[in-house]
């Protein structure tokens, strides 16, 4: 922050994507990864926008820490069964 007026913060950004300062702990962060049914048949999409989004009528969002493993699921929508997965790991 560059400084403050009458309430006001002034923020001066870089455009260098490496000038930044590593917040500790950010390497322990999960990556979440949400994957969505959309209305039309058999039609997914991987982290939507919010326009794919309110298309969806189901969404599976899971979170995976630094190790491999799964420490987190949510789910909206529609029931599913899992093996609608399989065809898409493939």
């Amino acid at each position: 922050m560059a400084g403050e007026d009458d309430g006001e913060v002034e923020l001066e950004l870089s455009d260098d994507p490496m000038d930044c300062d590593r917040l500790e702990g950010a390497d322990h962060a999960p990556l979440c990864v949400t994957l969505t049914k959309i209305r039309s048949k058999n039609c997914y999409i991987v982290d939507p926008t919010p326009e794919e989004e309110q298309c969806a009528v189901m969404q599976l969002t899971v979170a995976v820490n630094e190790l491999g493993t799964i420490c987190g699921v949510s789910k909206t929508g529609l029931s599913f069964s899992l093996c609608f997965l399989s065809p898409l790991a493939s």
